[in-house]
């Protein structure tokens, strides 16, 4: 699956708890932690205001629930600040 198909399709998992898990899981280590343990804290807002852009973009153009994005961001989040303090 391509990234763009990501951005497309946009998903709360709403009954899919496995799916959620995932998504979750892969929110806070993929998107947050990993990128700021390989690039250093200094890349911790940078990644966070990118995350922060494509959820907006996400709501703007595929509708996305604003609240999807808002858990997904407190992933990231959780997953940034857990490489600032590894």
């Amino acid at each position: 699956m391509l990234i763009l198909d990501l951005f497309r399709s946009p998903s709360a998992f709403l009954t899919d708890p496995w799916g959620y898990a995932r998504n979750q899981t892969g929110h806070a280590l993929i998107v947050g932690l990993l990128p700021v343990l390989a690039l250093g804290p200094w890349a911790a807002l940078p990644v966070l205001a990118g995350y922060v852009l494509w959820e907006v973009a996400q709501w703007r153009l595929y509708r996305a629930a604003p609240s999807d994005g808002l858990e997904d961001l407190a992933y990231v989040t959780g997953g940034v600040l857990a490489a600032l303090w590894w």
